[in-house]
């Protein structure tokens, strides 16, 4: 079984890109940081976003702003797909 969102990425202007992220219940973006903010979007679902001391859950039609350089994780709570908006010179690392 694999348990991993799938991610598709869109780049509408020079100055940000909209990364598409979808999954089943039970999927995980593992934990990973961006270099910069960015913007969450819950389309439809349920997602919960997980921080090292702090979880939220997200329904749809609810956001979240994105901290830089602080380590987290999503997981699909229902059949989801989220947005996030980030800069086009935005990076993502993933914990070891």
């Amino acid at each position: 079984m694999n348990n991993k969102v799938k991610i598709s990425a869109s780049t509408p202007s020079p100055e940000f890109k909209v990364l598409s992220i979808s999954g089943n219940a039970g999927d995980v973006l593992e934990n990973h940081k961006v270099n910069d903010s960015a913007l969450l979007l819950v389309r439809n679902g349920k997602i919960l976003y997980s921080e090292k001391d702090r979880e939220q859950e997200l329904n749809a039609g609810e956001s979240w702003s994105i901290p830089a350089d602080v380590f987290h994780k999503v997981t699909c709570i229902d059949e989801s797909e989220i947005f996030v908006v980030l800069s086009t010179s935005t990076k993502m690392r993933f914990e070891k």
